[in-house]
C-alpha cells in the first residue's frame, strides 16, 4: 500500500511540475480566444488579455489589439487606425508594448489613440465587414496594411477553425502542449490529438477569388475614403520579396494591386522601398519581430507627417525611418 501512495504522490508531483513548466516556462496555457462569426469570419474575443509566451496580449472591448476607444473625442484628440492581418496583429509572439501600433501611440502624444483593428490571415473583406458593423470611431487617418496575398485572401467561414484558433481555453497548459504542440514534432499523433479546421462552406475558383478579392480592396478603401479624412495604403514585403526573391505570382500580384490602388486615388507607401528595410527585420518569412514593429512604427509617424501638407508620402523612404 505504501509502495502504491508513493508512485502515486511522484506521479502526481511530474505532472504538477510538468504543468508549471508547460505555463512558466513556455508561456502555454492562456492562448487568446477567437470567436466565430458569420460576417466577419471570426474575431478575437473582446475584453481579455492573456499571457502568452511572457508576453502580454490584449484585446479591448471591440476586440482591437488597442486601449478602449476614448468615449469621446474632444478638439485637439487625433485619432488613427491601422487595420491589417497578423503583420499589424502582432500574434502572441509579440508583445503589447512592442507592437506598431502602440510604439506609434507612444511616439505621437498624449492626445491621439491608435487603433488596431487586425486578427490573423485577415484580409480586405473581413477588415471590411469589421468597419461596417463598427464603424471608423471618428479616426483622422487610417493606415491599411496588406501583402501581395491578401489580394486574394477571402473569407472561408469553417464551423472551426482548428487548434490554431482556439475558441475555448485548454483545460492546462500541458494538455495545450500535449495536444496542440507535439503532433508538430511527431506529426503521427496529429489525427489523435489535433483539432482540425472543418471544411470551408464557401469555396472560391480561382476567377471568383481574384475578382472578389479585387472587389472587397476597392470597397474597403472606397470606405475609408467616405469615412476618414487621411487614407493611405501601406504595402508590406514578405522577407523574400525584400531579399530580392519574389515569386512569379507575387510580382504579379504586386502589379495587380498597384494599380487596383492607384486607380482609387488612394496613396500607396511600398515598404520594400524603403532604405534600410532588411530581411533582419522578420521574424519568418511574413511577420516583423520586435524592431520591425519599431521600424513600422516610425514609418507610419512618417506618413501621419505627410498629411495635411504638400509632402507625398514618398519622403518616408529614406533611411532614417528604419532605425
Amino acid at each position: 500500500m505504501r509502495r502504491i501512495i508513493t508512485i502515486a504522490l511522484l506521479i502526481a508531483i511530474a505532472v504538477v511540475g510538468a504543468e508549471a513548466f508547460a505555463r512558466f516556462g513556455l508561456g502555454l496555457g492562456d492562448p487568446p480566444l477567437t470567436v466565430i462569426d458569420a460576417e466577419l469570419e471570426y474575431i478575437f474575443r473582446p475584453g481579455r488579455t492573456y499571457e502568452r509566451f511572457g508576453n502580454i496580449v490584449s484585446y479591448n472591448s471591440k476586440s482591437m489589439r488597442a486601449s478602449e476607444v476614448p468615449p469621446a473625442k474632444n478638439g485637439d484628440d487625433f485619432r488613427v487606425l491601422v487595420l491589417g492581418d497578423s503583420v499589424v496583429n502582432g500574434g502572441a509572439l509579440t508583445d503589447q508594448k512592442d507592437i506598431s501600433s502602440e510604439v506609434l501611440a507612444r511616439k505621437i502624444g498624449a492626445n491621439a489613440w491608435v487603433g488596431n483593428i487586425s486578427a490573423g490571415s485577415w484580409g480586405p473583406a473581413n477588415l471590411l465587414a469589421y468597419v461596417t458593423r463598427h464603424g471608423w470611431f471618428d479616426a483622422d487617418a487610417a493606415l491599411i496594411v496588406v501583402s501581395t496575398h491578401d489580394l486574394e485572401d477571402l473569407p472561408e467561414f469553417r464551423v472551426h477553425y482548428g487548434d490554431d484558433f482556439p475558441e475555448e481555453s485548454p483545460m492546462s497548459a500541458l494538455s495545450e502542449l500535449i495536444t496542440r504542440y507535439l503532433p508538430r514534432h511527431i506529426p503521427a499523433l496529429g489525427p489523435y490529438l489535433r483539432s482540425e479546421p472543418s471544411p470551408p462552406s464557401v469555396t472560391y475558383s480561382p476567377d471568383e477569388r481574384r475578382q472578389k478579392g479585387e472587389a472587397a480592396l476597392r470597397d474597403l478603401i472606397a470606405a475609408a475614403q467616405k469615412n476618414v479624412r487621411n487614407v493611405v495604403l501601406v504595402l508590406h514585403p514578405t522577407r523574400t520579396e525584400t531579399a530580392g526573391a519574389a515569386e512569379e505570382s507575387e510580382i504579379e500580384q504586386r502589379a495587380r494591386l498597384t494599380s487596383i490602388v492607384k486607380s482609387t486615388g488612394v496613396p500607396m507607401f511600398d515598404v520594400e522601398t524603403v532604405a534600410g528595410w532588411k530581411t533582419e527585420l522578420y521574424r519568418d518569412d511574413i511577420h516583423p519581430n520586435a524592431a520591425g514593429q519599431a521600424a513600422y512604427a516610425t514609418i507610419f509617424e512618417c506618413l501621419l507627417k505627410t498629411f495635411g501638407g504638400d509632402a507625398s508620402v514618398d519622403v518616408c523612404r529614406s533611411s532614417g525611418h528604419v532605425r
